[in-house]
């Protein structure tokens, strides 16, 4: 028989409340991650899809610099292919996982102009 007296809880309401609890942790966590994108982020994930696009296109290159900064929120950022032959390509590529869930391209695509000159040795 349980006292009325008494001020403890049961365990069933205990394992409710720890449920109920570690639900809406899921549901926040899930939400905080899809905008935390930082500069950093961006940068590493244009620079390894620019690195994949010039692989697909057969081009050999020395170096990839990729900006941080999406200034016209797009999801791509400005990038620029050291080629081997010493010029310079710049390319615009995506950098967010979040908008590849929105069904866009996060690839990479050809900027204009084309070429942007050559390397200064």
């Amino acid at each position: 028989m349980r006292n009325n007296n008494s001020s403890s809880f049961s365990l069933v309401e205990l394992t409710n409340v720890i449920s109920i609890i570690g639900i809406l942790c899921a549901i926040g966590a899930g939400g905080l991650g899809m905008g935390c994108v930082t500069t950093s982020d961006r940068e590493a994930s244009a620079t390894r899809n620019a690195k994949e696009f010039a692989a697909s296109m057969g081009m050999e290159i020395h170096g990839v610099s990729c900006s941080g900064s999406d200034s016209d929120q797009d999801g791509y950022v400005s990038c620029t292919l050291n080629l081997s032959d010493d010029k310079l390509k710049a390319i615009n590529c995506g950098y967010d996982q979040a908008v590849a869930i929105m069904g866009q391209n996060t690839g990479c695509k050809l900027a204009m102009p084309i070429n942007v000159g050559t390397v200064q040795q």
